[in-house]
């Protein structure tokens, strides 16, 4: 852990390892979001810049959250029937 974050506090060790998508060396950062949420909607420019500059080994994904919308739905049926390469343009 970095200097100034405390086990316990600032973080807690797991006892067992969560499954991950990415690749072994990788580190998976996993946004949840909801399409209709103004608060996502605000965060993802900053969380866009901030994957610009994230480390190689830095893997992002993006889970939406369906609520009582559609667009959870649509987006993962794309994603199924489509798999777009670079769904979501300059994600790692």
């Amino acid at each position: 852990a970095q200097a100034g974050f405390r086990e316990g506090t600032d973080y807690v060790v797991l006892d067992k390892r969560a499954p991950v998508e990415a690749p072994s060396g990788k580190i998976e950062v996993v946004e949840f979001f909801w399409y209709s949420c103004p608060h996502c909607n605000r965060f993802e420019p900053v969380l866009d810049e901030w994957i610009k500059k994230a480390p190689k080994h830095v893997v992002v994904r993006r889970v939406p959250i369906a609520f009582r919308d559609a667009y959870g739905l649509v987006f993962l049926v794309a994603i199924l029937l489509f798999k777009p390469a670079g769904l979501f343009a300059g994600r790692k």
